[in-house]
């Protein structure tokens, strides 16, 4: 029997979103994927390392936004349940989030989001400035109110983005640094032909994590 051929998988992008699909797919995949990664730089660099490493979909809650604050509290529960378990130590830490008011028009707002969040079933708080002090110390007597969600986390984001270049590559993912992508375009097989300055890929899938 001719052996099934293992599917061959690109991504274009090598920070936070690029390298969580790749590994993501070669923890799912196993022997049947074969992914491969490129970036016209270092993985987990740019835009990525610059990030400020919140796990915070409560806090960043807006009215039009609830299919993507949905995303976010299901994507918040995978770090505790799946990431941290896998990439070992990601420096997670569980503290909340606060969201201040300085003014009148800040504390109508927040009064607004607060129970906007309250209808979403989050349990947040509404605190005065006196209550806020007393767990963060340091904030500004102009502060008047605010909202206080404790489900909002945060990561040592670097890290995080040193253990996926690990893992991926124990997981056996081709990762190809400074490889700039020119261009792509489907051939008759259906395939994606990936063109770089170094030469061309051929993938069966191909996903593009700018």
């Amino acid at each position: 029997m001719e052996k099934k051929r293992n599917l061959q998988v690109g991504i274009i992008g090598g920070g936070v979103a690029g390298l969580f699909a790749a590994w993501y797919l070669a923890r799912e995949g196993g022997d049947s994927v074969k992914v491969s990664i490129l970036d016209r730089g270092e993985f987990g660099h740019g835009c990525s390392w610059d990030a400020a490493g919140m796990l915070a979909p409560v806090n960043e809650l807006e009215f039009q936004e609830t299919e993507l604050f949905h995303a976010g509290m299901a994507s918040r529960k995978l770090y505790d349940q799946e990431v941290a378990a896998d990439l070992g130590d990601i420096g997670l830490v569980q503290r909340g989030t606060v969201e201040i008011g300085l003014q009148a028009d800040d504390t109508a707002y927040l009064q607004r989001l607060y129970a906007f969040q309250r209808e979403h079933g989050q349990e947040v708080e509404w605190l005065s400035g006196e209550k806020l002090r007393e767990r963060e110390p340091f904030l500004s007597h102009h502060v008047t109110h605010g909202i206080w969600s404790w489900v909002d986390a945060q990561i040592e984001h670097r890290v995080l983005l040193q253990q996926l270049v690990k893992d991926c590559q124990k997981r056996g993912v081709a990762l190809h640094p400074r490889e700039e992508v020119l261009s792509w375009h489907p051939n008759e097989s259906g395939q994606t032909i990936v063109s770089s300055k170094s030469g061309d890929f051929v993938f069966d899938k191909l996903l593009v994590a700018p």
